[in-house]
This record gives C-alpha cells, sequence and structure tokens, in this order.
C-alpha cells in the first residue's frame, strides 16, 4: 500500500514537472485589420478625405482661376489694381496652405477618435 501512494506520488508530480506552459504569439497590426470595426473605420477615413480633398480642389481651382486673369488682364491694370490683385492671390495661396494644414489636423483627429476604441478592444484579447 505504501508503495502504491508512493508511486501515485511520484507520477502526479512528474507531470507537474514536465508541465509546459504555452504561450502563443500574435501579430498586433494583422489582428486589427481583421477587425470589423477596422473596415469601417477605414472606410469612415475614405469618405472623410474625398470630401476634403475636394474641398481643397476648389481652393485650388479658384487660386488657378484668379491667376489666370492677373496674367491675362495685368498689362491693362494700373499699378494700384496690380497690387490689390497680387494681394488676393498671395491670401489665396495661404488660404490653400492653411486649409492643408486644417484638413491634416482633421484626418488625424478623426483617425485617433475611430482607432482608440478597436485598439482598446485588440488590447483586451
Amino acid at each position: 500500500m505504501k508503495f502504491i501512494c508512493t508511486l501515485c506520488l511520484l507520477l502526479s508530480g512528474s507531470t507537474v514537472l514536465f508541465a509546459q506552459s504555452k504561450t502563443g504569439y500574435i501579430n498586433f497590426q494583422q489582428m486589427i485589420g481583421m477587425m470589423p470595426e477596422s473596415k469601417l473605420a477605414g472606410d469612415s477615413l475614405n469618405i472623410l478625405q474625398e470630401k476634403l480633398n475636394a474641398d481643397g480642389q476648389q481652393l485650388v481651382a479658384e487660386y488657378s482661376k484668379k491667376v489666370t486673369d492677373f496674367d491675362s488682364t495685368q498689362h491693362t491694370l494700373s499699378p494700384a489694381m496690380k497690387e490689390v490683385k497680387v494681394s488676393e492671390i498671395k491670401a489665396l495661396q495661404a488660404n490653400i496652405q492653411k486649409y492643408k494644414e486644417m484638413s491634416e489636423q482633421a484626418m488625424n483627429t478623426r483617425e485617433q477618435q475611430l482607432l482608440t476604441p478597436i485598439l482598446d478592444k485588440a488590447k483586451r484579447f
């Protein structure tokens, strides 16, 4: 009886000693890319990007129109009118630059708003 108890203790002890911890690795970026929320966020960002690009194209078109008008009429304008037109063109250039900065900031902010919950959910797994 003593022999059987000793044998049982040795067998149960050996299984504990030889048990291995199983560790798995996962590609975090790939996991996020596979989440359905990630696709929805990407679609939303694409829509925002297209809208911002369309608005930016309108500003560029207005700028181009002003430049071509100025180029065609600059010979007939008085120096004071030339100065006014040049200042308008410079103001449009500044507006385009501000719009680019604003649109990049808006994209970054929206991306953070959309991706933060997705990243939090992925970290919980």
